[in-house]
């Protein structure tokens, strides 16, 4: 979800008290360490926030959306209110924690070990796993293998220090043996790019669960399972989600430290002013291959100014900092490394909100060359979900930058590494209420499944004719 170029590091005005005005308990204050964001949102400088200029800021910047996305206005300002004041979210506790996470899918692992392998992916700046829970039926065996194919190129890490020239690359990631054509099909899953937006978490890790419980009664789930290999990435941003959960509902980005800008960097932000916390991961993806560097930074925005930001920011203070390095940030190294050296075919990434299914491109209006093929998977899905409930919800299926044009976007670096990429935008909120997270795992659990059906019917390895298939139970 954007929320346009806010950058929450401005110095403190003057010795406002900031108070919130209109509430049913009347005036509170406003904690301290929020009062550079209440400068924002008090339009006439009287130190007293208002419902209505509260939405207004919301509104300005994305935070509330129009009517079209479906915006549960009174939990975001209720929830935006209780950030003002450093205080947790109600539904907090309804919602795992890094810590139970982490257990959930250990359990899974133990419980499935053939059909469930739990992988360490990257380590975080503050020392978390990224876990990816890898399902497969490891019992069932692919037909002999025919002609191999040929490696996809290694995600490096390059940036731009002038426009269409002086272009540096930086070590690319190790690279696995190359994949052949009997290797079963991937699909990956992933959720929680940005950390205050918590049902991403839930709903992967809900399908995660759901696919191995009934896998052994489930001859459709035992399908996919048997010819499929399909990792489970709930929670990328770990630090994020942590600080989001106990310190700062509204944190969006990583806790990365980001150091001084160097020389070539923003001239606006050098010295004190070029340091921070956190990268936007899900502007951080960068493919190695120069034709397709202007999908991580647009042609003419250049690292020297803010001032020509396009779809991502080079201001560290900002909640869309791009980063100073280009797939630079632990998590998205890795989840390049994942999806380009395992024959991954889909890929679905969790965002909330807005009740949409995304697709590429994200980073420009340009429709992709396959733009039918990613309508029609995306209304399978969207026909899933809105079958798989009594209330009958409907995801609309639209391309990304319709939503807003996003620069080093999962879905565009996917598209580009010939993997079917799709962001899918879910709820009402951030953090919806308890009563809102079964229902979203449940439908949307329905929409994950037609996309790994999809990737079995038309990528997983046939059988010769006359040759037994090994399956076990």
């Amino acid at each position: 979800m954007n929320i346009g170029n806010i950058n929450d590091n401005l110095s403190t005005p003057g010795n406002i008290k900031y108070t919130l005005f209109g509430t049913k308990q009347g005036e509170i204050e406003v904690h301290r360490d929020q009062y550079d964001r209440a400068a924002k949102i008090d339009r006439n400088g009287d130190g007293k926030l208002t419902d209505a200029e509260i939405k207004d800021y919301m509104r300005q910047n994305e935070l509330i959306r129009g009517e079209r996305y479906q915006p549960n206005e009174a939990n975001l300002v209720r929830d935006f209110k209780l950030t003002l004041q450093n205080k947790p979210l109600e539904q907090t506790g309804k919602y795992h924690s890094y810590e139970e996470v982490t257990a959930q899918l250990k359990s899974l692992a133990e419980k499935y070990p053939d059909k469930a392998e739990l992988i360490s992916i990257a380590k975080t700046a503050e020392g978390r796993d990224v876990w990816a829970l890898k399902v497969t039926n490891k019992n069932t065996t692919a037909p002999a293998p025919t002609t191999p194919q040929q490696p996809k190129e290694s995600a490096g890490e390059e940036w731009n220090l002038s426009p269409g020239k002086d272009r540096k690359q930086g070590p690319a990631h190790s690279v696995t043996p190359p994949h052949t054509s009997n290797e079963k099909p991937g699909v990956v899953i992933t959720g929680l790019h940005h950390a205050r937006e918590w049902i991403a978490l839930e709903v992967p890790l809900y399908a995660a669960t759901t696919m191995l419980e009934t896998c052994a009664t489930d001859p459709a789930m035992q399908k996919r399972v048997d010819n499929a290999v399909t990792y489970f990435v709930p929670l990328v941003n770990p630090d994020g989600y942590e600080y989001a959960r106990t310190k700062d509902p509204w944190w969006r980005k990583n806790r990365e430290p980001v150091n001084p800008a160097p020389a070539n960097g923003p001239k606006e932000f050098e010295g004190e002013r070029g340091k921070g916390i956190g990268v936007d991961l899900n502007r951080n993806y960068l493919d190695s291959r120069p034709e397709n560097f202007h999908m991580y930074r647009p042609d003419g925005d250049t690292p020297q100014s803010v001032r020509d930001d396009d779809g991502a920011s080079d201001s560290p203070g900002s909640e869309q900092f791009r980063g100073l390095v280009g797939a630079g940030t632990a998590e998205v190294s890795a989840l390049q490394n994942l999806e380009t050296h395992n024959n991954v075919k889909a890929a679905i990434d969790f965002h909330s909100y807005g009740k949409q299914i995304l697709f590429p491109y994200g980073h420009s209006y340009e429709k992709a060359e396959n733009e039918a093929q990613l309508v029609g998977i995306g209304n399978r899905m969207s026909e899933a979900i809105k079958g798989a409930t009594p209330d009958h919800d409907y995801y609309e299926v639209v391309q990304s930058s319709g939503l807003y044009p996003a620069s080093g976007s999962s879905e565009d670096f996917q598209h580009v590494n010939d993997i079917l990429g799709f962001t899918i935008e879910l709820s009402t909120s951030f953090a919806p209420d308890e009563e809102e997270i079964a229902p979203t795992c449940q439908k949307l659990f329905a929409g994950q499944m037609a996309l790994v059906d999809h990737v079995v019917e038309n990528f997983a390895p046939q059988p010769q004719q006359g040759a037994p298939q090994n399956h076990t139970a």
